[in-house]
């Protein structure tokens, strides 16, 4: 994935790791023309990952509710499914 703001472009590049996991790559790129110095840039990089980590932790968060929902809905289902009571009378 491509993101573009200002003078700014970032890409996620995400590497399946096994059949529940992977790794995301972050890469950053700058304008050279953007005027902004070391000291802006490596606020703006730690400001980035912040918002990296946070959304790690919704999307770990996320993926479990996920598993946890297929699971009990797999419990719940049943290929046969019986009633009880008097039908047609």
């Amino acid at each position: 994935m491509a993101n573009r703001y200002g003078v700014w472009l970032d890409t996620n590049t995400v590497v399946p790791t096994g059949p529940r996991s992977c790794n995301v790559i972050f890469d950053y790129f700058i304008e050279e023309s953007s005027g902004l110095d070391d000291a802006a840039i490596e606020a703006a990089l730690a400001s980035s990952d912040v918002v990296q980590q946070e959304d790690e932790r919704l999307c770990s968060k996320v993926q479990v509710s996920i598993h946890y929902f297929i699971s009990v809905s797999s419990e719940r289902s049943d290929p046969s499914p019986s009633f009880t009571g008097r039908s047609g009378v």
